[in-house]
């Protein structure tokens, strides 16, 4: 077969996207849009101009009822979902993976934990189907620093790494008390950007009209074709480093911008969808587009493969085509329907209950009205301005002679009330049959104080059984899939790992040791009948757990050990709706907590230790005397030493004066000799001179004059 051409894929994509389910005006989405007007109580279309239009809301009544429970279920705790591990090779994995995704779910910055499970759960119980995309997302982070007094190295630094940008450089003098830190002489102020690329799972709650779905399949695995349509403007398609060319002539205009969901959705903000359309600012033109993923032989070797296509509008253009391993969607619906992808939802089962409810309080209404303002048998000879112009104290004038009583006569309008209200009742009870719903839950039934607490009980746990059906499947359809997708992402991607803050200790997650196949089950705490009756049962557990400990002598088995306690203890801190049971009970099988037992474990007994101590003082007061003892001679042999030193520089200097005393002295008495010898032989001089001879000295008779010094004296 032949590779498949673009002009062949835009065709595909073309047919799957009019042909998928909640397209355009599809019977699914023409249920959710009335689903969406009875939830905000818009009008029915029946309305009479002179009779009461009154909208009851059912749908929204039990929808919000509804809601409170199931988020403390899945949005008050700590853990959504909990891996528990099948084989022992798994369990440091499992509670790893346990604490890493419920904190990427909850406290990471870049997913909204709380705001994506309430809106998760409330698409569900009021349009049939929510829907969750969950994505790796290579994530670019820059940020703009101005740093002054920055010397070579670091500038080279900079220079040198790949993710800093040096946007401006500025030479400055250097302060004479940062010399030593700039020996070149050179420092600089300077601008830098850091671009930071680290990869993220994002998790988003989609609206169910901006998502698509073969019309015949029966989930989101086995389907052919799924797609998430979404707009986007042109500035964020240049972000996402598509062509500046090809964003700017695609089109804006699409079919979805009049799909009757999101008509319904913006109805009572007198706000149509597309309005923003056309703006004065090019840049940011919104754009519509399809991210599908489909099932097609695109490289003609016979096998459809999974594939991942971004189309501008329903197939206008191609931007993006790539071969992929599975879709990012999850979702998951209140009442499941058998081999059907569509469930029911809340809205769906009270919808006909809020028409015929509206009815009857219109008719009540209506029937109110004229009792109140009933109409008049007159006769023509009264004054029909006085008879319309109804006032207190007012006058109705008659002509003289004519009985009033006859004049005028009250047509009477028979009261509904005794009809209407029972008829009320009866319909809330269906709804409550329905819905499980009931007016205990939401503490509306003053009569309730009259019954029994037994048959209360029974009547609330009943209704919760029925709730919490609709939180198992929850839990399993949605959430359980949910996790295992974030799971198999971090396994895939994550290059790395991240360090989080758990119990006020930051702790290292590397999830690339993980397995995604790995054996291990997700489970959702949920329990059975009312808060109360949860948390006397497990209080209950805890009491036959001590009764067991005794009974076997110690924690240590074999029926009841430290472990199965501090499930117990967890269980009923949850059950009494505190969110963090770790805050209040230490879990045995932690490895520090381990240590810490083995610590305590290695400790000697009380009077060995107090024994230990005495003598640990007794040496420490044998030692303090001997430091002291040590300082006094050490400090008495400082003194002597100084003293010895002292003296010995006073000795070596009066020695020193003495030398060079004697050698003054010496030098005298050599100039002495020298002057006179001068003067002797010049006076030799003189009488040779004097005799005519030349030659020595006769005084001498030619032989040197020898003088003797004596250096001592």
């Amino acid at each position: 077969m032949a590779k498949m051409t673009e002009a062949d894929l835009i065709g595909i994509i073309k047919g799957e996207v009019q042909a998928s389910a909640t397209f355009v005006g599809g019977e699914i989405s023409q249920q959710r849009r009335k689903s969406m007007e009875y939830y905000l109580g818009e009008p029915f279309g029946n309305e009479n101009e002179d009779e009461s239009s009154a909208v009851m809301t059912d749908v929204q009544d039990v929808i919000e009822s509804a809601m409170p429970s199931l988020m403390e279920i899945f949005g008050s705790g700590e853990e959504a979902v909990r891996f528990e591990p099948v084989g022992l090779e798994d369990e440091d994995a499992a509670k790893q993976a346990t604490q890493y995704i419920n904190h990427i779910w909850f406290k990471a910055s870049y997913n909204d934990g709380f705001g994506t499970t309430y809106d998760f759960i409330k698409d569900a119980l009021l349009q049939k189907q929510s829907y969750l995309k969950i994505w790796w997302e290579d994530h670019e982070h820059t940020r703009r620093e101005t740093l002054t007094n920055v010397n070579l190295a670091k500038l080279i630094e900079f220079e040198e790494d790949k993710q800093i940008e040096i946007i401006e450089q500025e030479a400055v003098e250097v302060p004479p008390e940062l010399l030593e830190f700039a020996p070149d002489g050179l420092l600089f102020d300077i601008t830098i950007k850091h671009t930071e690329t680290k990869g993220r799972c994002r998790i988003v709650c989609i609206p169910p009209e901006e998502f698509l779905i073969s019309r015949r399949a029966t989930s989101l695995d086995e389907a052919t074709f799924t797609c998430h349509k979404v707009k986007k403007t042109v500035t964020e398609l240049l972000e996402m480093g598509y062509s500046k060319k090809v964003v700017e002539g695609l089109p804006s205009h699409d079919e979805q911008n009049y799909n009757e969901e999101r008509v319904a959705r913006y109805a009572q903000d007198e706000e149509w969808p597309d309005q923003h359309d056309e703006v004065r600012d090019p840049s940011m033109r919104e754009i519509w587009l399809y991210e599908c993923y489909l099932k097609v032989d695109y490289d003609g070797d016979g096998l459809g493969e999974m594939r991942a296509v971004t189309t501008a509008g329903p197939g206008y253009k191609i931007l993006e085509n790539e071969l992929v391993d599975d879709h990012p969607f999850i979702d998951m619906t209140p009442i499941r329907m058998p081999h059907k992808h569509f469930g029911r939802s809340l809205a769906d089962l009270v919808m006909d209950i809020q028409l015929i409810r509206s009815t009857v309080l219109r008719q009540l209404l209506t029937n109110m009205y004229g009792v109140n303002s009933n109409r008049y048998v007159v006769n023509e000879r009264v004054n029909l301005d006085d008879m319309l112009t109804n006032r207190p104290g007012g006058l109705v004038r008659v002509e003289g002679g004519l009985d009033p009583s006859s004049a005028v006569m009250p047509l009477t309008t028979q009261s509904l009330g005794s009809y209407a209200f029972p008829v009320l009742e009866y319909l809330d009870t269906v709804r409550e049959t329905r819905t499980g719903i009931t007016r205990y839950n939401q503490g509306l039934d003053a009569s309730s104080l009259n019954k029994t607490a037994t048959g209360i009980n029974q009547i609330m746990g009943q209704a919760q059984a029925r709730q919490l059906l609709i939180a198992r499947l929850m839990a399993e359809t949605g959430f359980k899939k949910a996790f295992k997708k974030i799971l198999r992402l971090l396994i895939n991607h994550q290059t790395e790992p991240d360090v989080i803050r758990l119990r006020n200790q930051w702790v290292p997650m590397d999830p690339r040791s993980w397995n995604a196949e790995m054996d291990m089950t997700v489970t959702v705490g949920l329990g059975h009948g009312t808060k109360e009756q949860q948390v006397m049962l497990a209080q209950r557990m805890i009491e036959m757990q001590v009764q067991a400990i005794t009974l076997q002598g110690g924690v240590q088995g074999p029926i009841v050990d430290a472990a199965k306690v501090h499930n117990a203890l967890k269980k009923w801190t949850i059950s009494a709706g505190l969110k963090d049971p770790d805050a209040y009970w230490l879990d045995p099988a932690d490895p520090q907590q381990q240590q810490q037992q083995q610590q305590q474990q290695q400790q000697p007994d009380p009077a060995m230790i107090e024994a230990q101590g005495k003598m640990q003082i007794a040496q420490a007061e044998l030692q303090g005397k001997q430091q002291n003892k040590q300082a006094e001679l050490s400090q008495e042999m400082q003194i002597e030493q100084a003293k010895l030193q002292q003296e010995h520089t006073l000795k070596i200097e009066e020695m020193r004066m003495n030398h060079e005393y004697k050698m003054q002295q010496l030098e005298l008495k050599r100039q002495e000799v020298e002057a006179t010898v001068q003067i002797k032989d010049a006076e030799a001089q003189a009488r040779l001179a004097a005799s005519g001879v030349s030659g020595p000295a006769a005084g001498n008779g030619g032989e040197p004059v020898t003088v003797e010094i004596d250096i001592d004296n």
